[in-house]
């Protein structure tokens, strides 16, 4: 079983986006993948109960929720839907506790990275083309339950950063190497050298440095302020890693 969660940084980080590169490629290594979003439930009930999904409610119901019940409401009941023989991936992680929730059940953090200022600009082209809300307000980008996690992970150099600072066929070339380096990593227990002959040789530069983050994450683990916060692999697997 593979884990995968994408930290979230602004708005239009490509997270849906990346996430579909990612499932395409992995069903070229016969792969399915398995897609969880903390947020759904949240859309769910704005939907039914406001009849609206705007930003501003799902994120009020959200937010209620984790007052009222515990601030791990939305990432247990994701954890709940991994399933074993798939690639699972949870789209939408925002808030340091969801973070260290799914890293220690196994879950390997990809950051999406975008500059405040293409954020703005994607918004914008939104706005423009779908009538899609905007979110402009300059203390939204400074919020902990939307970009905690992902400056925490920014600080200790947490998992794989991605950045979405292209077009889509950068973005897409980004999700197939690092699909790739996830898929052969899972394959062998400790992956010291791989030749990829169709790689040219950036991309196999960008293959080798996910190959090491996914040794360092699996093998070393990695220390974090608070002490161990990520286990040091599969279990099942330790008996065979030299």
């Amino acid at each position: 079983m593979i884990n995968i969660g994408l930290v979230n940084s602004y708005v239009g980080c490509g997270k849906d986006t990346f996430a579909t590169f990612m499932e395409i490629e992995f069903l070229k290594l016969c792969r399915k993948t398995n897609h969880i979003r903390l947020a759904k439930p949240g859309y769910e009930i704005a939907e039914k109960y406001i009849g609206s999904q705007e930003r501003v409610y799902v994120k009020a119901i959200l937010e209620a929720l984790r007052e009222a019940v515990n601030e791990d409401i939305w990432i247990d009941h994701g954890l709940g839907l991994t399933k074993v023989e798939d690639v699972n991936v949870i789209i939408d992680i925002r808030q340091e506790n969801e973070l260290e929730k799914a890293v220690q059940n196994g879950f390997f953090p990809v950051r999406l990275g975008i500059t405040k200022e293409k954020s703005l600009e994607l918004q914008k082209m939104r706005k423009e083309r779908y009538g899609k809300e905007v979110v402009l307000e300059e203390s939204f980008y400074n919020l902990d339950s939307e970009i905690g996690a992902f400056n925490f992970c920014s600080e200790k150099s947490v998992g794989v950063l991605i950045d979405n600072d292209g077009d889509l066929d950068e973005l897409g070339g980004k999700a197939r190497l690092l699909a790739l380096a996830i898929h052969l990593y899972d394959l062998c227990s400790v992956l010291r050298v791989v030749v990829i002959k169709d790689l040219s040789k950036d991309d196999y530069e960008t293959f080798k440095s996910h190959i090491e983050k996914l040794e360092e994450f699996y093998l070393l683990g990695i220390e974090l302020e608070g002490g161990m916060l990520i286990k040091r692999g599969y279990d099942e697997r330790d008996d065979r890693i030299q």
